[in-house]
């Protein structure tokens, strides 16, 4: 191959310009985000059944539906919430499941549920595979100088200008409002006094407002032509109050006589504020593919337009609620910055080793080609540059170098012993060009378990897999192909003699005499295997999901001790909170607020953000807020700074705990004991529990008097209607307004006393007017206000955050060893306790990764002792892995000194990353030894050569490597957390290998090898393996 790049150097020079042309083209159109896409294998199904209690939904909607997914290939779980109005299921597929299939059958099933009530909307079906929640902006819309908020106003101006604005946005899929649907419905409002007081009776009402529809006729042929016909019953909303009902005393009672005709929302507003200010929120997302920076400046644009035009005159303001470009740019920033120092730190330390400039200009050259082939290999992969793609080069940095190091090396030493350029070029590379190919693939082969990690979490790291294994790659090629056109270049008319460096023979003959006893070759054995093993065990850090890297904003979960309905939260929560927050930024102090926004959840919480003026003071604003919530009388607060990784990941720092079983009551008895109990041991610890007092609301039940309906000749069903009619109405047909059906709902105008709703009166032929009293008795009992569902049972649902400082395994062993216990005393036949969210994924990913590990370790030693034909040797060459995995397991627990460091999943892919770059300074040292000794030398003249020639590379290879990593182990900035743990391991872990790697191998080449052995199979077979480094 190396006579080949030599004498057609014009197509190597060729093919590369190609490469520097594609890669500094999709450099500048790869899509640029936060964190990589996730898609999620998971179907969501949202019903709405206006003016349903949960417990009707769950049994007219849920219960059916859910008796059906068990039976869909690749269900793993399923659960749902279901409110009043409305229900959520989430059903979650196994990964490397069709998901289209799955779409497809999630349809046909909920097409399938019997006796879907009239009333209900269109359930949405969301197939979160083919789509992704990343939110780029959060936009909310406010009256602004002094105007008066009017829903209808605000979501007319939605509707009609702002959403064709926003969705004609390049790489906007799709916009949702946050729990404000935008359905309507012709809500006709009767009084029942009047409607009593003309002796009408409610069907009469009903059947008359039923009947103003659009019906079809039919074909009628006249003459030689067909015609269609349409009877036009349908009424304008405006005509309609016309409408005549019956006659009375010959007078014609019309509708507008007893009702009143409005179009009003399906469901009822959940109030948003801004600033203190009503708003109306919705929510872009992305498209797969779709550039994040490139949207925002775009709504920015919009945003701008639409307030100095159309906006202005309306008396409205849209507002970003968050530049979500700010974390994006600062964390890119942050790693492009780290990278660029690494390599300068890199190169700086080359000079050093390589006093001839030109010859660190030739290897620094192979950094941007292998970088510029990664972009290519990102794009024909569909990747975008994100802060894991670009962690990926970063941390390849040392890695870039190396095949370049170890080649202008080997080269040298060639020319030094006084051979021909071309020959020195072509020996030199012949020396360690295999050794170089295996180190590649062993590197690509430890990456594989990232690959096939099938969880959100392991999948958020595929880019760092790929990233790393094509820029080692790509590193290896430029450096076997470019590098002898430039050494040849170099040695036109260059005289070289052969002059070793003193430094690395002295090195030689003390390690050498170092390993020269079968005690001390014993003893370093021991030191470098068995003790770090046992010291790894004692020393192994908690394990973690993910990282909590620090964003820009602080949240604040207030959960209220009463249930309030908007108004009264409004009343005494909102608005007092927008007083406090004004009285700061009047005074001035630090820290200064940007904005805030408030949103209703639930009746017994509140969410607020805040973001501060400067990002960097965003503990100091997170104090401030505990400092201002601390008050604890009426509300119970649990402040935290958003995580970055909120983007592609929610609640990943969660543990959700199930309580399963039967009796709702009993169940919710638990969960509240489980929350005190987690509290008791955990103060610090976040416990959001939807259930207890809180959820149960107040309802009012009607009970019928049979005796009295037999005796009026009435049945329940009638009587059932009235009472729907007092609430949220009955159902009495469609309305067609010209661009969409509207339900109609016939309901009794609002009644302020409970005690005026058994007075309601209502006409009935032959037996005249009577209340509502006669034929129901009414009592006050509680509800569950929200049911929550698992995998088919019902289920008391508990979200627990752990303290800061604190890792998911931790929290756990509290959870299972000191709560979970207690509770089981009180739990009935039946009834047993699940954890989900990163519980779940922290069993699995831990699973996963020590399978996949293994897998890849014995790989490597496959790979190894294909190598050099020997399965002993290439035991050797992985000898020093526990020494070096010690050195990061002693880095993490050195981080957790000063800050909080756990062993996550990002820093367990830091090991992985780690063993890849280690084995390689073992195969090259083996390598070297055992080509000695396979020449005739003897084992100990065979290891002093292999000292003195691969310590040199080696060392220059692992320093570099160390400083490639380093900045992102020590330097702060946006979204730092993420990598600090992953590079501080590599970084002290090459730095352990280095100290360990020439005498443990040393040792253990000593001991293993023998020498007769060895010459009696030479004696006999021919050289298997020569000129391999």
């Amino acid at each position: 191959m190396t006579r080949f790049v030599l004498d057609q150097y014009r197509i190597v020079l060729f093919l590369c310009c190609i490469l520097i042309l594609a890669g500094s083209y999709f450099s500048y159109s790869l899509p640029v985000s936060l964190l990589p896409e996730l898609k999620k294998p998971e179907i969501t199904i949202y019903n709405v059944w206006p003016g349903a209690l949960p417990d009707e939904i769950e049994q007219a909607l849920v219960e059916p539906l859910e008796n059906t997914l068990d039976s869909i290939p690749g269900v793993q779980d399923f659960s749902t919430f279901i409110y009043p109005e409305a229900a959520l299921t989430r059903i979650y597929f196994k990964y490397n499941t069709d998901m289209y299939q799955a779409y497809m059958d999630v349809l046909d099933r909920v097409n399938r549920v019997p006796n879907r009530p009239v009333t209900a909307l269109e359930p949405a079906i969301t197939n979160k595979s083919a789509t992704n929640d990343l939110v780029v902006a959060d936009l909310l819309l406010t009256a602004k100088n002094g105007e008066v908020y009017s829903r209808e106003n605000v979501t007319n101006i939605y509707e009609q200008v702002i959403y064709p604005k926003v969705k004609a946005i390049d790489g906007v899929l799709r916009i949702f409002t946050h729990l404000n649907s935008l359905e309507k419905r012709l809500v006709i409002e009767f009084d029942a006094h009047k409607l009593s007081q003309y002796k009408l009776e409610f069907n009469d009402l009903a059947n008359a407002i039923g009947n103003v529809s659009d019906r079809s006729g039919g074909y009628i042929e006249l003459g030689e032509k067909r015609y269609s016909i349409k009877y036009q019953g349908q009424h304008t909303i405006k005509s309609l109050r016309n409408l005549q009902i019956s006659q009375r005393n010959g007078r014609n009672i019309y509708l507008n006589d007893v009702a009143k005709i409005k179009v009003d929302f399906v469901q009822h507003e959940t109030r948003n504020y801004f600033n203190g200010e009503r708003s109306f929120h919705f929510g872009l997302v992305a498209a797969p593919g779709s550039n994040t920076l490139n949207i925002l400046e775009d709504v920015k644009e919009v945003v701008d337009s639409l307030n100095n035009s159309t906006l202005a005159e309306s008396g409205l303001q849209l507002n970003l609620g968050a530049d979500n470009s700010v974390p994006i740019v600062q964390s890119v920033s942050f790693v492009s910055r780290n990278l660029i120092v690494g390599i300068l730190l890199s190169v700086f330390l080359l000079t050093l080793f390589i006093r001839r400039p030109v010859l660190l200009v030739f290897i620094a050259s192979i950094v941007p080609l292998s970088m510029l082939g990664t972009i290519l290999v990102m794009a024909i992969t569909g990747r975008s540059i994100n802060t894991i793609s670009l962690a990926g080069i970063a941390l390849s940095t040392g890695i870039i170098l190396d095949a370049a190091i170890i080649l202008v090396d080997s080269i040298l030493r060639q020319r030094q012993l006084g051979k021909s350029s071309i020959k020195a070029i072509t020996d030199g590379t012949k020396e360690v060009s295999k050794a170089l190919f295996t180190s590649v693939i062993t590197s690509i082969i430890v990456f594989l378990p990232i690959l096939f990690l099938d969880t959100a979490e392991g999948r958020l790291f595929h880019d760092l897999a790929i990233t790393i294994s094509a820029t080692v790659f790509f590193s290896l090629i430029a450096s076997l192909s470019l590098l002898p056109i430039m050494m040849r270049v170099y040695f036109k008319n260059q005289t070289f003699i052969c002059n070793q460096d003193g430094l690395y023979l002295n090195l030689a003959t003390k390690l050498s005499s170092l390993t020269s006893s079968k005690i001390r070759q014993f003893s370093i054995a021991i030191i470098g295997v068995m003790l770090p093993i046992i010291l790894s065990i004692v020393f192994l850090p908690n394990i973690d999901v993910l990282p909590d890297p620090k964003g820009h904003a602080v949240s604040v979960h207030l959960s209220l001790h009463d249930r309030l309905n908007e108004k009264a939260k409004e009343m005494r929560f909102v608005d007092p909170i927008h007083d406090m927050v004004q009285d700061h930024i009047a005074s001035g102090q630090e820290p200064q607020i940007l904005s805030y926004s408030v949103g209703n959840l639930r009746e017994d919480s509140l969410s607020l953000r805040f973001y501060a003026k400067d990002h960097n003071k965003i503990n100091e604003l997170k104090v401030w807020l505990e400092q201002s919530f601390s008050d604890g009388k009426f509300y119970d607060a649990y402040v935290n700074i958003d995580s970055l990784l909120r983007f592609s990941l929610s609640n990943y720092q969660d543990v959700e705990v199930n309580i399963l079983g039967k009796d709702n009551a009993h169940l919710s008895e638990l969960a509240q004991k489980f929350k005190q109990l987690v509290e008791k041991e955990l103060p610090e610890a976040y416990v959001d529990f939807f259930g207890g007092e809180a959820k149960q609301s107040e309802r009012i039940v009607f009970t019928p008097k049979d005796d009295v309906l037999q005796r009026l000749n009435l049945d329940r069903n009638q009587i059932g209607t009235l009472t729907k009619a007092i609430s949220d109405g009955v159902f009495v047909g469609e309305y067609f307004d010209g661009a969409q059906n509207l339900t109609m709902q016939l309901k009794s105008a609002r009644t302020e006393q409970l005690s005026d709703l058994l007075d309601t009166p209502f006409h009935f032929a032959g037996y005249g007017t009577l209340p509502l009293s006669v034929f129901v008795d009414m009592s006050l009992t509680s509800s569950d206000e929200r049911i929550d569902r698992y995998n088919g049972n019902k289920s008391q649902v508990l979200y627990i955050s752990p303290p800061d400082d604190y890792s998911i395994d931790q929290l756990l062993t509290v959870l299972k060893q000191k709560v979970e216990p207690v509770l089981y005393k009180d739990m009935q036949e039946g009834e047993s306790v699940e954890y989900n969210g990163s519980a779940s994924k922290l069993k699995m990913i831990v699973s996963q990764l020590s399978i996949q590990a293994g897998i890849a370790f014995l790989l490597l030693a496959v790979i190894i002792s294909i190598m050099l034909n020997s399965f002993r040797y290439a035991v050797i060459s992985l000898s020093a892995m526990p020494f070096t995995v010690l050195g990061g397991i002693l880095a993490i627990n050195a981080i957790n000194l000063f800050s909080f460091q756990s062993l996550d999943v990002i820093t367990f892919i830091g090991f992985i990353i780690l063993i890849g770059l280690a084995v390689n300074n073992s195969i090259l040292f083996v390598s070297h030894f055992k080509n000695g000794v396979m020449a005739g030398e003897q084992k100990s003249k065979a290891l002093y050569d292999a000292i003195a020639v691969r310590s040199r590379p080696i060392l220059m290879s692992t320093l570099t490597s160390i400083l490639g990593v380093l900045p992102l182990a020590i330097l702060p900035g946006t979204g730092a957390e993420i990598y600090r743990g992953l590079a501080a391991v590599i970084a002290a872990g090459m730095l352990f290998n280095l100290i360990i790697t020439i005498p443990l191998l040393s040792s253990l080449l000593m001991l293993t090898t023998n020498e007769n052995k060895i010459k009696s199979s030479l004696s006999v077979e021919p050289e298997v393996i020569s000129n391999v480094a």
